[in-house]
């Protein structure tokens, strides 16, 4: 009967994350104790952490209003990722756009001097 735990994958999931983080308490002890020496695996095991972020997953498979909200904003991040996309192929069309319109204003010699100094550093300059 002891093993019947391990049947499940969420048990297993669990028991790895609790033995990482007993893992990593002990390598900080024992890094602490020798006077900081760095322990080339104390960082791996520090990144293990992570799992423990994945066990609000686990969490959220019991609740059906939490799984619904988790799938929506998964799902919406592609949209996002695409919104972003486009708004900085925007902004880059607008800035060409504005440089070129006013790249003939900036080199000419008519136009007061100033200005033409203020619209290149404002608007001709990276």
């Amino acid at each position: 009967h002891g093993f019947q735990m391990f049947r499940s994958v969420f048990n297993v999931f669990d028991s790895v994350i609790v033995l990482a983080t007993v893992v990593d308490g002990l390598a900080q002890f024992f890094q602490d104790m020798s006077g900081g020496t760095n322990l080339s695996f104390a960082r791996l095991l520090r990144n293990l952490r992570l799992l423990k972020f994945m066990r609000a997953f686990r969490v959220a498979a019991l609740f059906s209003d939490l799984r619904v909200l988790i799938k929506t904003v998964t799902s919406s991040f592609m949209a996002l990722i695409s919104s972003m996309v486009l708004l900085a192929l925007i902004f880059v069309a607008a800035g060409i756009l504005l440089a070129q319109m006013l790249s003939g204003f900036i080199t000419d010699r008519g136009s007061d001097l100033e200005l033409r100094i203020w619209v290149f550093r404002n608007y001709g300059s990276a």
